[in-house]
C-alpha cells in the first residue's frame, strides 16, 4: 500500500500539473481511488500491490461497485468509476500494467436532472435587497457585486472568486475556467457599476489583488459566499434552491428564454460540449409543457 500511496501522489501531481485539473477534482479522484484500494484490501485480506491490480478480474470490480450501492448514489458511483479509470490509464502509461479490466465495467446510468433556476421575481429581490443584510456598507456592496456578477455572466462561483482586480478589462472580464482555460466574458454595464461601487469603498483595495475580499482582507471563499445567500433566503423567505450555482443556471435559463442562442450561451458558460448547454433547452421545453398542462382548455 505504501508504494501505491506514492503512485497516487504522483498521479495527483500529474493531474494538476499536466492535465491541469483543479485541486478539488484531484482530491475527489484520489478519495475514490483510496476507497477502491481499501475495498480490495478488505475483500482479499492481502496487501494491495501493482501485481494485485494487474490480476484483477471483472468480478472483483463489480463487487467493489456493488459495495457502494448502499452508501452512494449513481452519480457518485459514476464519478468513482471515472476516477479509478483515470488512475488506471496512468498506470497503463507510466507503469505498464497490462490489465484493461476496469474499462469493461459498465458505468451506472444517471437520471438526468434539470437545473432549478430562480424566477424573475426572486431574482429581482436578490439583486435589489442583498446589500441590505450586512452591517458593513462595503460588504453589502461586495455581496451585491458578486451575485450580480454570477447572475449577469453565468460564472461558476469558483471562477468568480478566483478573479483579480486586473481581470476586468473595460467591458470584458477575463476568466479562467475548468482546465485553466481562459475565456472572455462580456461585462454588462449594470454589473460593472456594481463592481465599481464596491471597489470604490473597499478598505483593502490596492493592498491585495483578489477582486472579492472577506472582512479581514483575505480572498473570499465559496463557503462564506454560500452562507450569505443562505442567510438572505431565510430572511426573505426565498426558495432553498437559491445557491451561488443556481445563479449560473438562472443566467443561462433567462438567456435561453430571451434569445434561444444555444451556441452563444455555450461560449458564455465555458461548456466544452454543446450537450452540456442543451439542458437549458430541455428546461425551456419543460416550462412550456407545464404552462400547456395548466392553461390549455383541452387539457
Amino acid at each position: 500500500m505504501h508504494l501505491l500511496g506514492e503512485l497516487i501522489k504522483h498521479w495527483q501531481d500529474y493531474l494538476l500539473q499536466q492535465r491541469r485539473l483543479s485541486k478539488h477534482t484531484g482530491i475527489a479522484y484520489a478519495y475514490d481511488v483510496q476507497h477502491f484500494l481499501t475495498f480490495l484490501f478488505q475483500h482479499s485480506s492481502e496487501l494491495v500491490s501493482l501485481q494485485t491490480l494487474e490480476n484483477l478480474n471483472l468480478r472483483d470490480c463489480r463487487a467493489w461497485l456493488a459495495s457502494r450501492y448502499k452508501d452512494f448514489d449513481a452519480r457518485s458511483n459514476a464519478r468513482a468509476i471515472a476516477s479509478v479509470r483515470n488512475f488506471w490509464r496512468y498506470l497503463l502509461k507510466h507503469h505498464h500494467i497490462e490489465s484493461d479490466v476496469f474499462f469493461l465495467l459498465k458505468t451506472p446510468k444517471i437520471k438526468k436532472s434539470l437545473p432549478r433556476p430562480l424566477d424573475h421575481d426572486h431574482t429581482q429581490i436578490l439583486v435589489t435587497e442583498i446589500e441590505n443584510i450586512s452591517t458593513h456598507t462595503w460588504v453589502g456592496l461586495r455581496d451585491k457585486a458578486l451575485f450580480m456578477l454570477l447572475y449577469g455572466t453565468g460564472l461558476r462561483i469558483s471562477e468568480a472568486l478566483s478573479l483579480t482586480q486586473s481581470s476586468i478589462q473595460s467591458d470584458i472580464l477575463i476568466v479562467k475556467g475548468k482546465g485553466n482555460k481562459e475565456r472572455h466574458v462580456p461585462l454588462l454595464p449594470e454589473v460593472r457599476v456594481c463592481l465599481e461601487n464596491y471597489l470604490a469603498i473597499c478598505p483593502y483595495r490596492g493592498h491585495t489583488p483578489p477582486l472579492f475580499l472577506g472582512v479581514r482582507g483575505k480572498r473570499l471563499h465559496a463557503p462564506a459566499a454560500a452562507l450569505v445567500l443562505r442567510t438572505f433566503r431565510r430572511l426573505y423567505n426565498l426558495p432553498e434552491t437559491l445557491t451561488p450555482h443556481a445563479l449560473r443556471h438562472t443566467c443561462a435559463s433567462h438567456l435561453m428564454n430571451a434569445s434561444g442562442d444555444l451556441r452563444g450561451i455555450q461560449t458564455l458558460l465555458g461548456h466544452q460540449s454543446l450537450s452540456s448547454t442543451q439542458i437549458y433547452t430541455d428546461l425551456d421545453t419543460q416550462k412550456l409543457l407545464e404552462v400547456y398542462q395548466k392553461s390549455h382548455p383541452r387539457k
